[in-house]
């Protein structure tokens, strides 16, 4: 049970395509709300993704990405539902 449940007259492969578009929504402005408010330095993602592997920054987003899927399944897929 959600607080809307929004029911479409289209086919499931069209709703399923909504849902998916709606989670990565979710998980990407959950994202970027993290690494706004951890207020990272300039070359953060540069560090990520060209430094050692598995460092701290490349670390931290898959935290924070981990953290948004976990958003989306607890808090964001309980609010809206779409059938």
């Amino acid at each position: 049970m959600a607080i809307l449940d929004v029911y479409l007259d289209i086919p499931d492969d069209y709703v399923k395509s909504i849902q998916d578009i709606y989670k990565m929504i979710v998980v990407l402005g959950v994202v970027q709300l993290l690494i706004y408010y951890s207020k990272p330095s300039k070359d953060f993602f540069l560090q990520a993704f060209t430094q050692i592997p598995m460092n701290d920054s490349f670390m931290t987003i898959i935290i924070y990405f981990m953290i948004g899927i976990i958003a989306y399944y607890l808090v964001a897929e309980k609010i809206l539902m779409i059938h």
